[in-house]
């Protein structure tokens, strides 16, 4: 039986040179084909019934070369979020869940509990904040950690 990890290391030799030639196309001639823009959205019910768009969970399906260029970049970019996110920072850091973040809270009030400190709790939902963020701010941020014009 062949472990995936060692299956990815085969793969990744034959698909390197054509993953090199788009990530060339994309980051130097500044081409992206129509069908690497094609997405796919999916949305699966949530509950037996789904009456509201709540009720679903949308899954994008993208193209594939895509998706294999974004799980390298995600990997190559990870080492380097760990020196620019907060230490409490959970989501999107490789090796952390939603977990942790959990247990960190659990912690924080057993020991307020503990040593009878006081201590105040807020929760804040950011849900759709991504689609409600201004995109220009997003661009000005990447650019003072040096991201070119051309990699945002």
């Amino acid at each position: 039986m062949v472990s995936v990890k060692t299956s990815s290391k085969r793969c990744g030799k034959t698909i390197k040179d054509d993953l090199l030639e788009i990530a060339n196309q994309m980051y130097i001639d500044g081409m992206i084909s129509d069908n690497k823009k094609h997405v796919l959205i999916i949305c699966v019910p949530k509950k037996l019934r789904p009456t509201r768009p709540e009720d679903f969970r949308h899954l994008t399906l993208l193209n594939v070369d895509l998706k294999l260029m974004t799980r390298i970049l995600a990997n190559r970019l990870s080492s380097w979020l760990t020196s620019i996110l907060h230490p409490s920072q959970h989501c999107g850091m490789y090796g952390l869940s939603i977990l942790e973040a959990i247990a960190t809270v659990r912690e924080a009030i057993a020991y307020t509990e503990y040593t009878r400190t006081p201590m105040r709790i807020l929760s804040i939902d950011f849900k759709e904040a991504f689609d409600n963020i201004v995109h220009d701010y997003l661009f000005q941020l990447l650019e003072s950690y040096g991201f070119s014009k051309q990699f945002q």
